[in-house]
């Protein structure tokens, strides 16, 4: 399911007087009676992805692929405004006690304090009233779930040993590869030059990777912290990790180390420890992983019935998407 994204508050527009100069917004998208602007695209574009935007150094191959996350922006941002409305409808909210009940659940569950989880949320460029934003629609597409969502979903005994079933058969042939690596982290900001010292740095990791260097002491050569060890990073089966890193790793055999990956996280330089398939020995019994094969079962009805309302809620909006 894709993952639903948060929108900024509309600010409602306030006539000009006749005699000054007016500034026309362009609209991407009209929901029913909702207006989405293209700076409000263009601002959650750069929020989201101004990491991978900044890794493309052909400007036309930038442009190109800006283009693209603006029609996803875009297509995710009209679900979202529709999920607004329908809240509205249900007469569903989240009060300032919800999400203050929430925060202080977040400090316990990590053994933290409100001061800690604010610095923490500053360090990864989010204000504090941002993260609440976002608190608050958690908050919001749970009570939608709890009150349209889950009468709706029924798992048998059935259910669950057949999906055990057929992940033995999955697991059966598909292809493990056991992985190690590191993370070259992305300059915020930084330009073109910046870029190169990362590319460079992701280049030497690399290569101190085929010398037998452990991801642990190639981290330890930056002080900067630009570079982290991912460790021993386990078993993999093709399609568990992100494209373009699933493409990469798949290709290669045990020993042998990818080109420097660029993601909208950073640069991944990941080496092949070994590769073979599953052996049937390995997998757990069934009466071992039921409970975990339920949840994982539950949790994607939710998310086949939630994207089955959304569907259902936008076919029955005006949508007009002028982009």
């Amino acid at each position: 399911m894709k993952h639903l994204i948060l929108i900024p508050v509309l600010l409602a527009f306030i006539p000009a007087p006749r005699a000054q100069a007016v500034i026309v917004e362009r609209i991407a998208a009209i929901v029913n009676e909702d207006v989405i602007t293209l700076s409000e695209v263009d601002e959650l574009v750069d929020s989201l992805h101004a990491r991978e935007l900044e890794a493309i150094q052909d400007p036309e191959d930038r442009k190109v692929r800006r283009d693209e996350l603006r029609r996803k922006v875009l297509d995710e941002m009209i679900d979202q405004r529709i999920l607004t409305q329908q809240y509205d409808r249900l007469q569903i909210v989240a009060t300032d006690e919800d999400v203050d009940r929430m925060v202080q659940a977040i400090c316990r569950q990590n053994g933290i304090t409100l001061d800690t989880l604010k610095n923490e949320i500053t360090r990864q460029g989010l204000s504090y009233q941002e993260y609440l934003n976002q608190i608050r629609q958690h908050i919001l597409q749970s009570k939608l779930v709890e009150q349209q969502i889950r009468p709706r979903i029924s798992v048998t005994e059935d259910d669950i040993k057949q999906m055990y079933t057929r992940q033995l058969g999955e697991l059966s042939t598909k292809e493990v590869v056991e992985l190690s690596g590191i993370l070259v982290l992305l300059p915020r900001g930084g330009g073109p030059e910046s870029m190169d010292i990362a590319r460079r740095r992701a280049e030497e990791a690399r290569t101190l990777l085929e010398a037998g260097h452990s991801p642990e002491e190639i981290e330890r050569r930056y002080a900067d912290g630009s570079v982290r060890s991912l460790g021993a990073m386990g078993k993999f089966t093709e399609g568990e990790l992100m494209e373009p890193l699933n493409t990469a790793v798949f290709q290669l055999q045990p020993g042998s180390v990818t080109d420097p990956v660029e993601t909208s996280q950073g640069l991944y330089v990941i080496q092949v420890v070994s590769r073979g398939h599953q052996d049937p020995k390995d997998i757990l019994p069934y009466e071992e992983v039921r409970d975990q094969l339920y949840q994982r079962y539950y949790n994607e009805q939710i998310e086949t019935q939630l994207e089955v309302f959304i569907r259902n809620a936008r076919r029955d909006s005006h949508v007009e998407i002028l982009l």
